[in-house]
């Protein structure tokens, strides 16, 4: 008559979304702020050689605090690679947003080593 109730396999959860890295996520912010900041760099740098052509040559101090922001610039950039790479790394957690850090800041890195060479070579 009745006939007892064959056991149903265990329903499993599906398999949850998990967070992005806590790394990876400094690595896109700074990546961004990095990039951001190299490029108003760059900008304030064009606007101070169209205002003063003899910026390069005499006692600028508006060049001098650009030549510092840049290096700043160029370790945040770093900092967000190194930690791009550390959230990339990291197998439990999502990459994507490390991934795109790291890409960022290697772009941005890149196109400031080019900058910089094109500017040594003129």
């Amino acid at each position: 008559m009745d006939e007892p109730a064959t056991p149903q396999p265990p329903v499993t959860p599906a398999a949850t979304l998990t967070k992005h890295s806590g790394f990876g996520i400094a690595s896109f912010v700074l990546s961004l702020l990095g990039c951001t900041g190299m490029a108003f760099t760059f900008a304030a740098c064009l606007l101070v050689l169209a205002l003063r052509r003899d910026a390069l040559h005499g006692k600028g101090t508006a060049m001098a605090a650009i030549g510092f922001v840049m290096i700043g610039m160029v370790v945040l950039e770093l900092v967000a690679l190194v930690f791009g790479v550390l959230g990339s790394l990291d197998r439990t957690r999502r990459r994507g947003l490390a991934i795109a850090g790291v890409v960022v800041a290697g772009l941005t890195l890149f196109v400031c080593a080019a900058l910089i060479a094109l500017g040594k070579a003129s």
